[in-house]
C-alpha cells in the first residue's frame, strides 16, 4: 500500500531540477528535498543547456516554461533547497533568484548553505543526516500527527 500521505522525493543537481519541479508542479509529494538544483535554465552552463534547449532568444517559451520561478507560487508543501556557496557547475544565484521569488510570491521555502562547499556536500554524513531529519520531521511527524487527530474524531464522534 502506498503511504500517498507521507511521500517525500529528493534528488541533486539535475536530480534537484526535477525534485523542486516535482514539489512544484504536483501534489504527489508531501516535502522535497533538491539540491544544487538548476532553477533558471538561462543562468546554466551554455554547451549543455544550448545542445537541448537552443538559447533564450530563439526558445523564450522552453526557458519560461523549465524556469521554477515561473511555479515557485504553486508550491503547497515543504520544500528545502541547499546548495553549496562555491559552485562551479549551478552557480548559487540560481538559489538566490528562487528564493526571492518565493519571498516576493509570499511562499516559504526552506535553504540550507554549504558554506565554502562545491557542487556536492563534502561531509555526505551531514547532507544525508539533514535529509533523513527533514522527512522525518515533514513527513512522519505530520503522518503521526494526522492520525492522531483522525483517532482524536473517531473517539469524539464515536465513530
Amino acid at each position: 500500500m502506498l503511504m500517498h500521505r507521507v511521500l517525500g522525493v529528493f534528488g541533486w543537481s539535475f536530480g534537484g531540477f526535477m525534485a523542486a519541479s516535482l514539489m512544484m508542479r504536483t501534489d504527489v509529494f508531501k516535502a522535497g528535498v533538491a539540491g544544487g538544483a538548476v532553477c533558471d535554465w538561462s543562468l546554466y552552463e551554455i554547451m549543455y543547456t544550448e545542445r537541448y534547449m537552443e538559447t533564450p532568444d530563439s526558445n523564450p517559451e522552453g526557458f519560461a516554461a523549465s524556469s521554477l520561478l515561473n511555479h515557485v507560487k504553486n508550491l503547497k508543501s515543504p520544500l528545502l533547497m541547499i546548495h553549496g556557496s562555491h559552485d562551479p557547475v549551478v552557480v548559487e544565484q540560481h538559489v538566490h533568484k528562487l528564493l526571492h521569488k518565493a519571498v516576493s510570491e509570499g511562499v516559504d521555502i526552506e535553504y540550507f548553505s554549504y558554506l565554502k562547499d562545491g557542487h556536492g556536500a563534502s561531509n555526505r554524513f551531514h547532507l544525508y543526516q539533514k535529509i533523513s531529519n527533514y522527512f522525518s520531521e515533514k513527513l512522519l511527524n505530520n503522518a503521526a500527527s494526522e492520525r492522531a487527530v483522525r483517532l482524536q474524531r473517531t473517539v469524539i464522534s464515536g465513530n
